[in-house]
């Protein structure tokens, strides 16, 4: 399964599955069980929100807040879609052949650590609004979430550059918390991915890949995303150059001087097989090439220089 077929997943709930979770939403809070259920998750999520803080420890807060939605999600799909379809298994290594293309001829070293990121094809992502608003709760008090103080930089991207009334193209989706981040900052996000996305909220426009050929957006967040396409993870076909051909693919979905708020993990390049690259001083330039690098927020420049850096920074570019 490639991720175009995950594009007909949703094809049961065709174009009503907004008012479908609209419904289900109704049917739930008429049933006395599912709502006490969802009392004790509201009641989870409001202790969370008070518990950590701006200094958050990302990974415990990532599982607290996921597993909050999890009855949610679960109910939805099951009521939407039926059981779910088998998933591919990605394949865990690579042959010599294509090893050497990863590593640009051994230029890049390569390791392997395997990640499943793969779900069921008739399963699309839904961003339910319950968790739209409780993202903008925690990201008005300054809480960090899956990316650390990677979250701090992009605020301070964002108040240096200002996204107020753009339309900003989101790409890499898994939960809509950079989506919520646009909200918060007076944008309106548009969510693109080769997977299906089912949004509940009027707040947040999603579109498959296929929609996106011909249209541009004032700018764009493209957040721990690149560094995944082409390894397969996410059940994405085995591509050496998948990072640079999305990276091409962005360029066109924005407007001349447009911005991308931008990151990747950089430090020693490094081929991490199949969870991700790190970006270094032969791939990071191939990555930007073309683009004008207006600021750069928490990178490690010497580290950097000297092949020693290990960052998570954003950086602000213009086409």
């Amino acid at each position: 399964m490639n991720k175009n077929e995950r594009n007909t997943g949703a094809g049961r709930a065709g174009g009503n599955a907004v008012e479908m979770l609209a419904a289900l939403m109704a049917r739930l809070l008429r049933n006395d069980d599912l709502q006490g259920r969802i009392s004790e998750r509201n009641a989870e999520i409001d202790r969370t929100v008070q518990l950590y803080r701006r200094n958050a420890h990302v990974q415990r807060t990532s599982k607290d807040l996921l597993s909050a939605f999890t009855v949610l999600y679960e109910y939805y799909r099951e009521c939407l879609y039926g059981p779910p379809n088998p998933c591919p298994t990605p394949i865990p290594s690579l042959d010599e052949e294509t090893k050497a293309l990863f590593t640009m001829g051994g230029k890049v070293p390569y390791s392997e650590r395997y990640r499943n990121e793969t779900y069921p094809s008739n399963y699309p992502l839904i961003y339910l609004p319950e968790e739209i608003e409780c993202y903008k709760k925690w990201i008005q008090e300054g809480v960090w979430f899956c990316y650390g103080r990677m979250d701090e930089f992009l605020h301070e991207a964002v108040r240096d550059y200002p996204i107020e009334g753009k339309e900003v193209l989101n790409t890499g989706a898994t939960t809509p918390w950079y989506e919520s981040f646009c909200l918060h900052y007076g944008a309106k996000p548009v969510t693109v991915d080769y997977n299906s996305i089912v949004s509940g909220s009027a707040e947040v426009e999603t579109i498959p890949m296929s929609d996106l050929e011909g249209r541009t957006f004032d700018c764009a967040f493209s957040l721990s995303s690149l560094e995944h396409d082409g390894l397969g993870g996410y059940g994405d076909p085995i591509d050496p150059d998948g990072d640079l051909k999305a990276m091409r693919r962005l360029r066109q979905s924005i407007k001349p001087g447009g911005l991308v708020y931008f990151n990747v993990p950089v430090g020693p390049d490094r081929v991490i097989f199949n969870a991700l690259r790190v970006y270094g001083k032969i791939r990071l330039p191939m990555l930007l090439e073309g683009w004008q690098v207006l600021k750069k927020y928490g990178f490690n420049e010497e580290g950097y220089q000297n092949g020693s850096a290990n960052c998570n920074p954003i950086l602000v570019l213009q086409r």
